[in-house]
């Protein structure tokens, strides 16, 4: 799935999938136009953020240069 977001709801999902206290909201930076990803299985999320967005980040094959 993805989703083009606010950096509070992106901070709020992150502080919820991992667990961590509603405190750690204000402490956690997302940056504009970055991808944040939340991946897991049997309910352990693994969380990968602060890429720059760009076609090849967002899972489109790369684009070659002329």
């Amino acid at each position: 799935m993805l989703a083009v977001a606010e950096p509070a709801v992106v901070r709020a999902a992150i502080v919820h999938a991992l667990g961590l206290p509603p405190a750690l909201f204000w402490r956690l930076d997302v940056p504009p136009l970055t991808l944040t990803e939340l991946t897991g299985r049997s309910g352990r999320w693994n969380l990968r953020c602060g890429r720059p967005l760009t076609t090849e980040g967002a899972g489109a094959p790369p684009q070659s240069g002329s």
